[in-house]
């Protein structure tokens, strides 16, 4: 009997010295942004986490988000910073944020597809004007991209904006597109009086 009440005894002494061994290992940070590490996630406008976007912090290169959207970032003392967030086929993020190693970072970029999206939204809403700033900025992402050309094409016949997308309509040719579509808007801008030449 005494082995057994030994041994419970032994066994709670252990646990006891391995929660008060534990508890000294743990460090309070007397600050919350005192310098060290910071972690971020990247996500775009579907929240997927965007990967291989280059990180640039005060106008330095840092490194790249990995294939979950995360990065991690160092700093030797607190403070204000600027962050650049740039990768092919996103809008560039340009920011401040207060560096704080008990936060973490998140950021959305948006891409021409994502843009094309909500400009079809805009325009499903009777926003012309919204829906061609969408697209705009899709276009300024990717010149030459037929969805967004068209769109754009389409959006400016209804507005009445005829060289407007007359204009678009030019793009797509320059581009090499062709569609039964944008054939009969092209007609339809010609009926309308609309010279579509280059």
């Amino acid at each position: 009997m005494s082995r057994i009440v030994f041994a419970r005894a032994f066994a709670l002494l252990f646990v006891a010295s391995q929660f008060f061994i534990s508890c000294k290992t743990v460090q309070v940070k007397e600050t919350h942004d005192a310098g060290g590490l910071m972690y971020g996630m990247i996500y775009d406008y579907n929240n997927v986490t965007v990967k291989d976007v280059e990180l640039c912090v005060n106008g330095k290169r840092v490194g790249s988000s990995d294939i979950q959207g995360r990065f991690v970032l160092k700093a030797k003392k607190a403070g204000f910073h600027d962050i650049e967030l740039r990768k092919s086929g996103y809008e560039t993020i340009q920011q401040s944020f207060r560096f704080d190693s008990m936060n973490v970072l998140y950021f959305r970029m948006i891409n021409a597809s994502q843009l094309i999206v909500l400009a079809e939204e805009a325009l499903d809403a009777g926003s012309h004007d919204k829906a061609l700033q969408y697209l705009a900025r899709a276009i300024a992402l990717d010149p030459l991209r037929p969805d967004a050309l068209f769109l754009s094409a389409v959006v400016c016949h209804g507005m009445g904006d005829y060289s407007g997308a007359s204009r678009s309509i030019r793009e797509l040719r320059r581009s090499g597109y062709q569609d039964g579509a944008m054939e009969m808007l092209t007609e339809r801008l010609r009926q309308e009086g609309v010279v579509d030449e280059d």
